[in-house]
């Protein structure tokens, strides 16, 4: 067993700010260039004339390196420390930027996508990890200022990179890309280190994760980031080729994906404030199923510019909500030692959606047309919302404690 060190939470106040402001800054640099690729490969596939089909298998690509390796992930950053892992996390989006410069064939948009799966499956639990360890006893506003950041710089990201790719290319946008990872990476050496109980061996990062994949609060937390994952699969899929054939210019789709993280950066910012009003159950719901009315409402306006802004506003809005939610579950029911693990089984949920998601849509888009596939993606996340008040009851029963064991208990 590793030997007790004090908890993020018994730092001095100074510190606590340090690492709130420096994660919320590397998280803002990281959003610009992840909100910056979103866009940027969907529209890049198309216009080297692939089809819906192989759109989908590209934008899948990524998700099965988050699948594969965001576990692993959290174990690295409970045995070595979030910091390391991801400044590894970030140098892996900075190779995939560089791989799009010159890739054309299939195989190499794939193999670019692999990076990024790579870079999202060991940045983000390490980054949730630190973030929720900043202060044990005030999570629910500590993330909400460090997800607002991130999503700041994912509503700045589409709208930079769709200008750039109609002025100056798409080679230029993803260098543009490249250099913004750089500039993240140097920004993470300035993460002060928050001392806590780690593991010494791998070995006992995996003693521990029978009890972590057993935890049915975490299963709630996945369920919840599987719903808005879904959801949000579909634009960077199928949703950005409806925009397309229905006339949407590569700059208005990037304002819309600003009203959606602006919105959601609002939302964040008050997050605390909402859950005490709205409670956990309420918030799943609002959340999860507000994004899959928004591609419904979408769906059937065919396009249109007077819906498509108020059902982004009204998405960012939710969409930050579960995000928000599925964070706090993690920590709630997690110990800090084991967090990286909680986040990273909570992040799989994730990923599994962004692997099924967009390739499962590519295909009923291509068999049905792409209004079916808007409308299948969203009634499916509205339906998990709906489901909320039975997810609850089952997995997270009245009285249950809000955090999980100690490693010694598990």
């Amino acid at each position: 067993m590793s030997v007790a060190e004090p908890l993020a939470s018994a730092e001095p106040s100074g510190l606590r700010r340090r690492a709130l402001w420096v994660i919320s800054l590397v998280s803002a640099l990281y959003g610009v260039q992840l909100g910056m690729l979103l866009p940027l490969v969907p529209l890049y596939v198309l216009s080297l004339e692939y089809n819906y089909a192989w759109l989908g298998a590209v934008i899948a690509a990524q998700g099965a390196f988050q699948l594969l390796l965001r576990f692993f992930g959290g174990a690295l950053s409970d045995r070595f420390g979030e910091r390391i892992v991801l400044r590894v996390g970030l140098v892996a989006l900075l190779v995939s930027a560089l791989v799009f410069v010159q890739a054309e064939s299939v195989w190499a948009l794939i193999g670019a996508q692999l990076f990024i799966g790579a870079a999202r499956a060991v940045y983000n639990p390490a980054a949730q990890s630190y973030a929720t360890r900043i202060s044990e006893t005030d999570q629910a506003r500590v993330i909400g200022r460090y997800r607002a950041a991130e999503a700041i710089g994912q509503g700045a990201g589409p709208l930079l990179g769709g200008v750039l790719a109609a002025v100056a290319g798409f080679p230029v946008a993803f260098m543009v890309v490249a250099a913004g990872s750089v500039a993240a990476l140097a920004a993470s050496l300035m993460l002060p280190e928050l001392p806590r109980r780690r593991a010494t061996t791998m070995l006992e990062v995996a003693r521990a994760i029978p009890g972590v994949v057993r935890s049915k609060p975490l299963l709630l937390a996945g369920i919840c980031a599987f719903g808005l994952s879904a959801s949000v699969a579909v634009f960077f899929s199928v949703g950005i080729a409806f925009f397309r054939v229905t006339g949407i210019e590569a700059a208005v789709i990037g304002l819309a994906v600003t009203v959606f993280t602006a919105a959601s950066a609002i939302a964040s910012f008050g997050f605390a404030r909402i859950l005490g009003v709205l409670g956990q159950r309420l918030t799943f719901a609002v959340g999860v199923g507000g994004v899959g009315a928004m591609w419904l409402f979408i769906a059937v306006a065919g396009g249109s510019l007077v819906v498509l802004l108020p059902a982004m506003v009204l998405g960012g809005v939710a969409a930050a909500l579960a995000n928000n939610l599925r964070t706090l579950l993690s920590a709630e029911h997690s110990a800090p030692e084991q967090r990286g693990l909680a986040v990273a089984l909570v992040g799989s949920y994730w990923a599994l959606a962004q692997l099924v998601g967009p390739a499962v849509l590519g295909v009923v888009a291509a068999l049905a047309g792409l209004p079916t596939a808007l409308v299948v993606g969203g009634g499916f996340a509205l339906a998990v919302g709906v489901a909320a008040p039975l997810l609850f009851r089952l997995l997270l029963p009245e009285g249950r404690p809000s955090t999980a064991p100690t490693a010694a208990a598990l």
